[in-house]
């Protein structure tokens, strides 16, 4: 019966240690739950990490697409400055071809200083557009680099209105100069029959005695 007390007494005295355990236990993984709070904090950090990602590859995107663009405004430009050389290499063409004419007008005792003076005009604004283009490519890389494409499309489309204004003038005074030149032919056989004529009315003279 004395042992059976012990037992007992010694089971209930265990029963009363592991009991605060457990207790501590049980708080210990309630503590380890995430409180509403906690939750919410957690869903609005999240909320903002993925505006951020949103806003990070909307940025990337948009990069791209101004590279893209730049890269077809520089393309467009080439295209467009080579086009530009090529109409002013007619000019510089069209310039020799005049100062050839003239040359052989001036070596038959034609005075042709006033179209000399016309065409070197001319010349002078050729040379001034040929000088504007270079001037523009030697800019067009920096403004591509430095300006939003739209800004920059917008740049050298005023540099090219520019460049053609100067390539038209300077075509103009060229066709002047040969208009000039076209109406002096036209106006030198016009001599002739003004002095024939006056050696015709000798003919016309002569039959008058005759009768």
């Amino acid at each position: 019966m004395k042992k059976s007390y012990i037992a007992v007494a010694i089971f209930a005295l265990l029963s009363l240690v592991n009991q605060p355990v457990f207790a501590e236990e049980t708080g210990a993984s309630a503590s380890t739950s995430p409180s509403p709070k906690m939750i919410k904090e957690r869903r609005q950090d999240n909320k903002q990490d993925n505006k951020k990602d949103k806003m990070d590859k909307m940025k990337e995107k948009k990069e791209e697409m101004q590279t893209k663009r730049k890269e077809e405004i520089a393309n467009f430009w080439d295209k467009l400055s080579d086009k530009l050389a090529r109409l002013l290499e007619n000019e510089d063409r069209q310039i020799q071809n005049l100062m050839e004419r003239l040359d052989k007008a001036t070596s038959k005792g034609v005075d042709v200083s006033g179209l000399k003076t016309k065409l070197d005009s001319a010349k002078k604004l050729v040379d001034d557009a040929k000088q504007s283009l270079k001037d523009a490519k030697s800019k067009v890389a920096d403004i591509i680099k430095n300006n939003e494409s739209k800004d920059a499309r917008q740049k050298l489309q005023e540099i090219e209105k520019g460049l053609r204004e100067k390539i038209k003038a300077a075509h103009q005074a060229l066709v002047d100069v040969n208009n000039s030149i076209k109406g002096g032919r036209k106006e030198k056989p016009s001599p002739s029959p003004s002095v024939s004529p006056s050696a015709s009315p000798t003919p016309k003279v002569s039959p008058t005695p005759t009768q």
